[in-house]
């Protein structure tokens, strides 16, 4: 093999990787999609508990049954909108709350009492609507759907980033 040949080896590396980045932001819009489509059920769940996502962010677990059975579910978010304002004196009431799109935000001074504030927003034994698909319970979303995620535009822009940036190596290379 030539010097231009092994050069290349890294390059189409490259851009298989950055497609198979493309082809899964893609995919897991889809699936998004098609978990909305496919969870056409409803029934009411019961707040059984609290996960910590982080130190500032807390979500509910969420019992449901459904014929006979019975799923446990973590509520998601479209997103989380935090603001923290820190210093003495701080005269910033701690707070949290769900807006009409899904977005969870948090407003915090230097202490943030999550679980008090998870407590306050979805107390134990509450209950909130569980989405759920009739064929597969399991499958789910607890209060509304999930229709936008980081995760895709960024898995895009890198794929698409990586495939130009083969292209011109590639093109340097030749």
């Amino acid at each position: 093999m030539d010097k231009s040949t092994l050069l290349l080896i890294p390059v189409i590396l490259l851009a298989v990787t950055s497609a198979g980045m493309i082809i899964s932001g893609i995919l897991f819009k889809l699936h998004l999609k098609r978990k909305i489509r496919s969870c056409t059920g409803q029934t009411q769940g019961k707040v059984i508990k609290y996960k910590y996502l982080n130190e500032r962010v807390i979500s509910p677990m969420v019992e449901y049954s459904v014929n006979g059975e019975t799923f446990v579910s973590r509520k998601k978010f479209q997103g989380i909108k935090s603001s923290s304002i820190t210093g003495l004196p701080n005269a910033v009431e701690p707070d949290m709350y769900e807006d009409e799109e899904g977005y969870l935000h948090i407003k915090s001074g230097s202490f943030l009492p999550a679980k008090a504030l998870a407590e306050k927003l979805w107390p134990i034994g509450s209950t909130l609507d569980v989405h759920y698909n009739p064929d597969q319970p399991k499958m789910n979303y607890v209060g509304k759907p999930i229709t936008k995620h980081l995760y895709i535009p960024v898995s895009i822009i890198i794929g698409i980033t990586g495939i130009a940036l083969a292209i011109v190596i590639g093109v340097l290379v030749l």
